[in-house]
């Protein structure tokens, strides 16, 4: 029984109607006219159709029309012409089912998130390839989400910090676990605004302009925005005023520059930048950079031996682009009139974290005790006191016999009220009552904060408690610091605060030549115990030492 429909005696069947094919091979230059004539067709009894089939198809409908058009380009602009013309067309409702359709809207924005990730994917690596080795090791670890850098002068650090803000910056959105697009913040921080633009927004727009990037804003206006709504932010930080102007916010990348020079960074840290953070999850990130520390009491020192954190290290002399090193350390260390041994050069050029800045020490060779002396009748009694509200606060109590002051008692802690340093204040006052005094304990306070010696005497019942004089600081400090050394002022070994202030207060340095200055440098350390130390001092000046003419009393101050 025949098969109906079969091949070889279907009349419809190209084949087999000579008819039929005539008429279609006169059929001009239709695109499927232009198929049928194909050798793929005559000939191909021993190829695949398929193939050759969507071959020709693919060159009718992009082959030129001879005038400079496409057949499928001219069918596009047709039928959206007449889609517009008369929405209610068939070829307006053609369009506007494909249009709303989910399906459709969906592939749509698969293809174009496809098409972002894949060019940020090549931005991304456009921009590794300007950096060299020891950069790119950074620039690649995509799995630490705290990394420190400690680099030398002209390693590469601010190029490459740079270059990982831009790469954050060119990023497709943040997806967050509940399907949310959001856009990601870098966040830039240097000890000043100013410093933060100077050292890092030319770099950064340098990057982007280089990547043909486009933006708005400029570093010295404080952000720049991408086309594709990521944002970079310069900003300063040197004290805990400055915290407020970064809460609230959430950023994908932090980087700190000169970490080793920033005033309490642990408060920055733990109050705004970790909680600016978590809205991006696993992929958000904090970048500290900066060279090794003067001192070993250091936020970065103390990272650096921190096992949660990654870290690098390398110098200028890993730097390829810096030629003759040799010759640069030669012309450094003839201008500082030092050898290459100098902890200078050591920590400037070689990176060397264990090379401190003992020269620069204020209270070098500072004096201790263990006991105090037995069966004494002290002369006097003092208890310092530091507010701290930029820094730790600090109490110390002390005990004066003959031209010796004993410091016995101390404390210090971040972020206290006035009722905590009263209860701390009324604790050493209970302390020293265990010693004979000749004369009621005076308490000599920060004069910046006279409401809060007023407080002391009036809320908290806390008597002889005065402004300290805190004139000439510079004097008053090269007067400590020979009587620390000289044995006039001795430091229980138990202090482990004012021990703490003594061996990393430093004098200043010259940003240039590196030379001391007779300032001190109250951004690399804050030493509030040493301070409320230095306070009692200028009474101790005055009531002992008979150093009237750089010196007043206490009671004098508050009087005046």
């Amino acid at each position: 029984m025949e098969k109906r429909g079969a091949k070889e005696n279907n009349k419809q069947n190209f084949a087999n109607n000579k008819e039929l094919a005539s008429k279609a091979g006169k059929k001009s230059k239709s695109p499927a006219n232009a198929i049928l004539k194909s050798d793929a067709i005559r000939e191909g009894k021993h190829k695949r159709i398929t193939p050759a089939v969507q071959e020709e198809i693919r060159n009718a409908l992009t082959g030129d029309d001879g005038n400079g058009h496409a057949y499928l380009t001219n069918f596009i602009n047709n039928f959206l012409a007449e889609a517009k013309k008369d929405p209610n067309s068939r070829c307006g409702q053609l369009l506007a089912s494909a249009l709303f359709s989910a399906d459709t809207l969906t592939i749509l924005d698969s293809e174009m998130n496809k098409q972002m990730a894949k060019d940020a994917e090549f931005v991304k690596y456009r921009i590794r390839q300007t950096l060299y080795n020891k950069q790119q090791e950074v620039y690649d670890d995509a799995n630490s989400r705290t990394i420190q850098a400690i680099c030398t002068r002209r390693a590469g650090k601010t190029e490459l910090v740079a270059r990982l803000i831009v790469r954050d910056a060119v990023s497709p959105p943040y997806v967050t676990p509940t399907g949310k697009p959001l856009a990601r913040h870098a966040l830039y921080l240097n000890r000043t605004f100013d410093n933060a633009v100077s050292q890092l927004g030319k770099s950064v727009t340098t990057v982007l302009d280089l990547l043909d990037i486009k933006y708005e804003g400029s570093p010295g206006s404080g952000t720049i925005t991408l086309d594709n709504g990521n944002q970079i932010t310069f900003g300063g930080y040197n004290n805990k005023g400055d915290i407020d102007k970064f809460r609230g916010e959430h950023y994908s990348i932090i980087c700190i520059d000169e970490i080793a020079h920033l005033r309490s960074p642990e408060t920055l840290m733990k109050e705004t930048l970790e909680p600016a953070l978590i809205d991006f999850g696993d992929e958000a990130r904090i970048i500290m950079t900066g060279t090794p520390p003067r001192i070993k009491a250091n936020y970065a020192y103390r990272q650096w031996h921190n096992p949660n954190i990654t870290h690098y290290h390398w110098s200028f002399m890993d730097n390829p682009y810096i030629p003759n090193k040799e010759k640069v350390l030669e012309t450094v260390c003839k201008e500082h009139n030092c050898d290459i041994n100098a902890p200078f050069i050591q920590r400037e050029y070689f990176g060397n974290l264990e090379a401190f800045d003992e020269d620069a020490m204020i209270f070098r060779g500072y004096k201790t005790f263990d006991n105090l002396p037995q069966n004494t009748t002290y002369d006097y009694a003092f208890v310092g006191v530091d507010f701290g509200y930029e820094d730790n606060a600090a109490v110390v109590s002390c005990l004066v016999k003959g031209k010796t002051l004993y410091v016995v008692k101390d404390w210090s802690e971040n972020h206290k009220s006035i009722s905590d340093i009263a209860a701390v204040i009324t604790e050493h006052l209970t302390n020293l009552k265990t010693f004979r005094c000749a004369r009621t304990p005076w308490i000599i306070c920060d004069n910046n904060e006279k409401s809060a010696v007023f407080e002391l005497y009036q809320t908290y019942k806390i008597q002889n408690a005065y402004c300290a004089y805190k004139y000439n600081k510079v004097v008053a400090l090269d007067q400590l610091a020979d009587w620390m050394r000289s044995g006039n002022i001795l430091v229980n070994t138990n202090c482990k605060a004012v021990i703490q202030d003594a061996e990393n207060s430093v004098w200043k340095r010259d940003e240039e030549s590196d030379a001391l200055l007779h300032e001190p440098d109250d951004e690399t350390y804050h030493g509030n115990s040493i301070y409320a130390l230095l306070y009692v001092s200028r009474q101790f000046a005055f009531d002992v030492m008979g150093l009237t003419d750089t010196n007043k009393s206490a009671k004098q101050i508050l009087e005046s």
